[in-house]
């Protein structure tokens, strides 16, 4: 949760303050595309992203109610899987239009990663709803748990990916474009 919400915060940090508008000609460029074109992009997927940090968090707030281990919590496959059938539609209603999205060129690997952590969610979410199923069966459910459990993991080893990614797209427009009151020093 803690890495979606860093996401989030990276990205809005990034498309916040007062912008100076660019001719064509001074159009600065950063790796990633021209400011303006960095900027948009980035303005247009900021309330994807943080939709999805806000989801993700209220999957994890069903923890809440959870069964101690030693040291390890764990949720049950009723609140977790009830959690994560509740956020399914909206996550996929994300990914549809996240997928409309035409990012800058240079910028289509973070996209495309953006994009696969939501599938990687949405695999993970359905595994829970499967376990729980077969749970309340009687059935052999650990593996499905433990299925969800690794593609919540590649998730969150994705939102880290991504932070990083976020980080060296913000140093690039601070780098050619430094914020407005940073440049009338």
């Amino acid at each position: 949760m803690r890495s979606a919400i860093l996401l989030a915060g990276a990205l809005l940090l990034s498309s916040c303050g007062q912008r100076e508008p660019q001719t064509p000609a001074a159009a600065p460029e950063t790796p990633f595309g021209t400011v303006a074109e960095v900027r948009e992009y980035l303005d247009q997927i900021g309330p994807y992203v943080q939709e999805i940090g806000s989801l993700q968090a209220s999957v994890e707030q069903a923890l809440s109610s959870v069964q101690r281990q030693g040291d390890v919590r764990r949720g049950t496959g009723r609140n977790l899987s009830a959690a994560a059938e509740a956020v399914q539609p909206r996550m996929q209603q994300i990914l549809d239009e996240f997928g409309q999205i035409t990012p800058p060129p240079l910028l289509a690997p973070f996209h495309r990663d953006t994009k696969k952590l939501v599938l990687l969610r949405l695999e993970a979410y359905r595994l829970l709803s499967e376990g729980w199923q077969a749970e309340e069966a009687g059935g052999d459910f650990e593996a499905t748990y433990n299925r969800a459990e690794t593609k919540l993991r590649e998730a969150n080893e994705a939102i880290r990916g991504l932070n990083n990614q976020m980080a060296q797209i913000n140093g690039a427009l601070e780098a050619v474009s430094p914020p407005a009151a940073e440049a009338a020093r």
